[in-house]
């Protein structure tokens, strides 16, 4: 009788283990499936559909990251190359493929799209003309 009483006390105490790492498993967030997490650098920028060979190559990162919400479509943005660092949010709009990115006072729009798992585009209207920034993930 004694063994028996261990032996459920025993399965009560598993149960209980079983039950507390499920409610501390976080769920994954609804960014990840959208394959733009993790860190870019800066492939090529176009103006009007024409590459600006002016503009700074592999210099310029990019990590956007999953927020405290696992059930939103927001998190956290940084910028970083020689002559900046920004730091803020971004929310993105799934079915528009639109990507909205904030920081100090700027808040800038983006179309983006993915060629593959490891290229992205983002484009964004400025000044009447129409900018497209591509990506490239960094492994």
């Amino acid at each position: 009788m004694n063994i028996r009483n261990t032996g459920c006390g025993l399965f009560f105490l598993l149960l209980l283990a079983i039950a507390c790492q499920k409610e501390d498993a976080k769920p994954p967030d609804r960014l990840e499936p959208t394959g733009l997490l993790g860190e870019w650098v800066l492939q090529k920028t176009a103006v009007n559909g024409i590459q600006d060979l002016a503009a700074p190559l592999n210099d310029h990162f990019m990590t956007l990251e999953p927020d405290e919400d696992p059930g939103d479509f927001r998190g956290r943005f940084h910028s970083r190359s020689p002559w900046h660092n920004n730091t803020g949010t971004f929310e993105l709009w799934e079915a528009e493929q639109e990507l909205m990115i904030r920081y100090g006072d700027t808040e800038q729009v983006f179309s983006y799209s993915r060629s593959s798992e490891d290229l992205l585009s983002l484009t964004r209207e400025e000044a009447g003309d129409t900018i497209t920034d591509s990506w490239k993930r960094v492994e």
